[in-house]
């Protein structure tokens, strides 16, 4: 069977519920792309405008990420240095995480540490799938290191 997975680039919490709230009950999940301006020219929430006090409520686990019970999602971590945010994403309840190779210059050792802190589950961390993406120019060099 095929798997539609819609993408979200969020300008807002409130876009990123609205948009949600559309593909809810009709997806099994949904991808956010989470953009830092740093490591891709453009910005997504939470990193547009002020730090959005609703992210510190999610990652703080006071706050449920929006339609948690019947809707999972992924993120795509298009930021410098994921390995700094990646454990917020955990506890936001993240069911994949994908992470740019290019992101970050100690990304295989992070990964190594992370299955050590989370624990490796056949295709897992933590319950968690990750995922390595990669720029096409990125040498293959580079790729063997995953």
């Amino acid at each position: 069977m095929t798997e539609i997975i819609p993408a979200i680039i969020p300008e807002s919490f409130e876009d990123l519920r609205d948009k949600m709230a559309i593909v809810n009950n009709i997806a099994n999940i949904v991808q956010i792309d989470i953009c830092d301006g740093k490591f891709v020219p453009s910005k997504s929430w939470p990193y547009v405008g002020d730090f959005d006090a609703m992210y510190g409520r999610i990652i703080g686990e006071d706050e449920g990420f929006p339609f948690w019970q019947s809707l999972d999602f992924e993120v795509d971590l298009m930021v410098v240095n994921p390995e700094s945010v990646i454990e917020d994403w955990v506890k936001a309840g993240a069911k994949r995480i994908v992470l740019h190779i290019e992101s970050s210059k100690s990304l295989l050792a992070f990964l190594k540490e992370f299955r050590k802190k989370f624990g490796y589950f056949g295709d897992s961390v933590a319950g968690i799938e990750i995922g390595i993406a990669l720029n096409l120019q990125t040498p293959n060099e580079k790729n063997i290191l995953i």
